[in-house]
């Protein structure tokens, strides 16, 4: 009877998201397959159906809390979550891949097929093509030459080090040299001191010789 009692978390709900899940990822899968203009819009729909499936992941989860269900429920639970998880992830890349495609050619898919322009057209698109290409061309530049000045004013900062270090070091040279001559001074006046203490003895012995 105790385990008839037992309230088991209905499988609808899990059910409903295993089943939205292959549904989100076939929408993911056909994003690719989509012209650019059309991603935009199956990316919405990837996004609706996204949190759709978080809120029966949330709903789901609430039952198994609410009715302490087993461990298998658990499981399930969390690889049911580590499969929404891994398809937000792949959904966020073709996200980042649409949105650089659109970056790089939004401008011409904009634009009718070459082979249907007229001669003008082509002119006006190849006129086009090339100013965005020398407006690249112009911002690499810019950059290149702002690398230019940061490396030129590295190499001032490097070179006034390397002059401070030459300056320490002919200052250590210095200072050696003087305390070279000093130490030399020291010496001389040690010397001059004993020869003078050495006269003043002899002095004193000749005093007190002719005292006597």
């Amino acid at each position: 009877f105790f385990f008839l009692m037992i309230r088991r978390p209905p499988r609808s709900t899990q059910s409903r998201s295993s089943a939205a899940s292959d549904v989100y990822k076939r929408q993911i899968d056909s994003i690719s397959k989509k012209d650019a203009s059309q991603q935009p819009q199956a990316i919405a729909k990837c996004n609706q159906k996204a949190k759709q499936i978080s809120s029966w992941i949330e709903t789901y989860e609430l039952e198994i809390a609410s009715q302490k269900a087993g461990p298998a429920y658990n499981d399930s639970l969390r690889t049911i979550r580590q499969r929404y998880e891994s398809l937000k992830n792949e959904l966020e890349q073709k996200k980042a891949q649409s949105n650089q495609h659109n970056a790089l050619f939004g401008h011409m898919s904009r634009q009718k097929d070459p082979s249907e322009m007229t001669e003008q057209e082509l002119i006006q698109l190849g006129d086009h093509t090339q100013g965005k290409s020398k407006d690249a061309a112009l911002r690499i530049m810019n950059r290149v030459n702002d690398g230019n000045v940061i490396l030129d004013d590295i190499g001032i900062g490097l070179q006034k080090q390397e002059d401070q270090l030459v300056r320490i070091h002919q200052n250590l040279k210095d200072t050696q040299s003087v305390l070279k001559r000093t130490q030399e001074l020291i010496k001389y006046f040690g010397r001059q001191l004993m020869t003078d203490k050495l006269l003043l003895c002899l002095l004193f012995i000749v005093v007190v010789g002719i005292l006597v």
